[in-house]
């Protein structure tokens, strides 16, 4: 299961603390539009705290990539923070 705590931050950013497994099914796609939704309405400045991540699979990264090039386009940017040796193999 994939919990999310969302905090706003001075200057429009935001930080999305993730909690769980980040695996396709485990309300992935409503992460992926939650984030989406975020950068539109102007908090183009995300940082993903994934230092409770226990585990992601390749459809994760494909959601993390798209919300990275979302952030891009708005003139903004996705920082991955905490991420574990585990996640840090995937992102090679």
């Amino acid at each position: 299961m994939l919990d999310s705590e969302l905090t706003y931050l001075e200057g429009g950013a935001a930080l999305m603390v993730l909690k769980g497994r980040l695996t396709l099914g485990s309300r992935l796609s409503l992460l992926e539009a939650e984030m989406g939704k975020m950068i539109q309405s102007g908090g183009k400045n995300l940082v993903l705290d994934l230092e409770q991540v226990e585990y992601a699979d390749s459809a994760a990264l494909g959601v993390l990539i798209h919300a990275s090039a979302t952030a891009h386009a708005a003139g903004g940017i996705l920082l991955l923070a905490a991420p574990s040796l585990t996640l840090l193999k995937l992102f090679e």
